[in-house]
Formats: C-alpha cells, structure tokens, sequence
C-alpha cells in the first residue's frame, strides 16, 4: 500500500512539473517571443507551399521592414 502511495506522489510531483514548463499558447502568449525567434516565411515556402504562395499575394508580405511581416511559422517547429 505505502508503494502505491509513493508510486501516486511521484506521478503528480512529476506531471505538476511538465504542465509547468508547458509554453503558454493562445492569448496567453502574446508578447512572449521577440520577432526574431520566430522563423521567416520563407522557411516555411517547402512545406506549405500553397499557404505561401497566396501570403505572397497579400499586402502584409509586401511591408517594409520584418516587423510588419505574418509569421508562418513558430521557433518551436514548423506547422504540420
């Protein structure tokens, strides 16, 4: 029974501690990256070759200067 119980502990310790290293997401996580830290779209132009092709045609990606740009992609990966 006392196995159980520490086997218990050790789960929760343990789970407690990946949620909180889990990124936030959503709303929560506006602001908390830096333009540079997120991949350009051309990266992005391999993969998701539609998706870029129609970014190409819009306005946004005819801005001047890089902080006016849509972000594709995250730093943590590329979209699946």
């Amino acid at each position: 029974m006392q196995k159980i119980f520490v086997l218990i502990l050790v789960l929760l310790i343990a789970g407690s501690i990946l949620y909180a290293q889990t990124p936030p997401s959503g709303g929560a996580a506006l602001g908390t990256k830096k333009y540079e830290q997120y991949e350009k779209p051309e990266a992005c132009k391999s993969c998701h070759t539609d998706f870029y092709q129609q970014w190409t045609q819009a306005m946004m990606s005819q801005q001047s200067g890089n902080r006016h740009r849509v972000i594709l992609c995250g730093s943590a990966g590329r979209i699946g």
